[in-house]
């Protein structure tokens, strides 16, 4: 910090607290420098689910936006990609955006980058073409270059792969791993959600905060869901052996995550039910979900014309059935399984289970579609502003329908084709897509004339009898 142009790469296994590091990181700059406008911090948190958010393109914008955020007055060259772009509705090219970048970057007398989770930011390009860099290396290399030409001060998390540890093979590092005395006073904090016998034995709280501390390797996130794991056993005796069972190495996440499936597989049938799904959402959506998304796709019944509200599930009880596996942000209202390890585990499920959730969330989304708040078709813009804010599912159902229908196989299944073959829904949903895509949009788009369902089906590739 003290000197310029300096980087600091800090590597950590999973759930150790890397991201409570870079965002500690992040405060303390903020803090530090709040009322000195001649210094710039701008960070990126990147998001194993939001990889086609998250391209090279996109990061570089975010960084780009930071940096003329705290600027009194627009450089010259920002009004100019404004002007040359806005009328047009395209965005400015990847190199443009970059130069952007360092003119804006040497106004500043110093400045602090913050990239967490290198390892979740995608390293492919999207080109077959070897000439052309992944994400991740170009998101590095101009960062790099932006550091030797402005004297750039670099911070940067990741899971420690191979090839994030070469490219920073030159620079100082320092490992993340959780403090055991942070540990400690989270178990003591929840010891109290361990079954009676333990309530009440000094002794097997001590033996199990000493084994959690063996085989935790440094990760905070494998002390909590130890613990889940341990307070379900039934006596003294099962407990011990669980917890000289509990998983070390490299498969000690699979085995938890087992472990918990099979805890959610002997709750009640309705807990168990709710929990499985809300799970499809959360490891299968395309993009991160918020709460309400959450709760109205749960609520749907294929079958219905319109959301029963009173069927909405609190937030509260779909955690508690998920055993430890989601987890909700407080502040942004998103919910999401409770680690990038947990999307991991879900992703090396046998086929036919990734099949069956794109299917059911395929289903969901073409139901909800069909609902007859949308079989008025298009509408007005500030009707669409009020479409979107009650029907919480409308934008991402609209947006990834499709997708979910073809990786589930279910193009012929009566659910989605009624969806399809109801022309005013499939219009609601065209103008719900594009309005997804650029705000702007909600204010601009119309349909062409003679606009059909047969229109939709050839642009996603659908084909059905009904239309030959």
């Amino acid at each position: 910090m003290a000197e310029e142009g300096r980087t600091l790469f800090c590597p950590g296994t999973p759930g150790a607290g890397k991201t409570i590091a870079a965002a500690s990181a992040i405060e303390e700059l903020k803090n530090r420098y709040r009322n000195d406008a001649t210094v710039a911090v701008i960070y990126l948190y990147c998001n194993y689910q939001r990889k086609e958010s998250q391209t090279a393109q996109d990061l570089f914008e975010s960084l780009l936006r930071q940096l003329f955020d705290g600027l009194p007055t627009l450089p010259g060259s920002i009004h100019a990609l404004y002007e040359r772009y806005y009328q047009g509705q395209f965005r400015p090219r990847i190199d443009e955006v970059i130069h952007c970048i360092h003119e804006v970057a040497v106004t500043y007398s110093r400045v602090f980058i913050v990239i967490d989770a290198l390892d979740e930011c995608s390293d492919t390009s999207g080109n077959e073409c070897k000439k052309h860099s992944g994400d991740r290396t170009r998101l590095l290399s101009e960062v790099f270059q932006l550091q030797a030409q402005c004297l750039v001060n670099f911070f940067a998390t990741s899971r420690p792969t191979p090839d994030i540890l070469e490219t920073f093979v030159q620079y100082p590092s320092f490992e993340v791993r959780a403090n055991e005395q942070d540990v400690l006073k989270y178990l003591d904090a929840h010891m109290s959600e361990s079954p009676v016998f333990v309530i009440q034995s000094p002794e097997l709280q001590h033996q199990i905060k000493d084994g959690i501390l063996q085989a935790m390797d440094g990760s905070f996130l494998l002390a909590t869901l130890h613990l889940k794991s341990l307070a379900t056993q039934q006596s003294p005796e099962t407990l011990l052996q669980a917890l000289a069972d509990l998983p070390t190495g490299s498969q000690a996440y699979t085995q938890v995550y087992e472990g918990l499936m099979q805890r959610i597989q002997a709750q009640p049938m309705g807990q168990t039910n709710l929990a499985i799904d809300a799970l499809h959402w959360l490891a299968y959506a395309r993009r991160p979900l918020k709460v309400k998304e959450l709760q109205h796709a749960l609520a749907v019944e294929l079958n219905s014309t319109e959301l029963d509200h009173v069927k909405i599930t609190a937030v509260k009880d779909i955690v508690s059935a998920c055993c430890g596996l989601a987890v909700v942000d407080e502040k942004s209202k998103f919910i999401r399984l409770v680690n990038h390890t947990a999307y991991e585990y879900f992703d090396g499920l046998p086929y036919h289970r990734f099949e069956l959730a794109h299917a059911y969330i395929g289903k969901v989304c073409a139901a909800y579609l069909s609902f007859k708040v949308f079989l008025s078709g298009e509408c007005y813009a500030s009707q669409l502003c009020e479409r979107f804010q009650s029907n919480s599912l409308f934008e991402y159902a609209s947006h990834y329908w499709d997708e979910h229908a073809r990786r589930g196989c279910i193009r012929d299944s009566k659910t989605v084709k009624d969806f399809t073959e109801s022309a005013k829904a499939v219009e609601a949903s065209c103008q719900g897509f594009c309005a997804s895509l650029h705000d702007d949009s909600r204010l601009i788009f119309r349909f062409p004339d003679n606009f059909t369902p047969l229109h939709l089906s050839a642009y996603y590739g659908l084909s059905f009898e009904s239309y030959s």
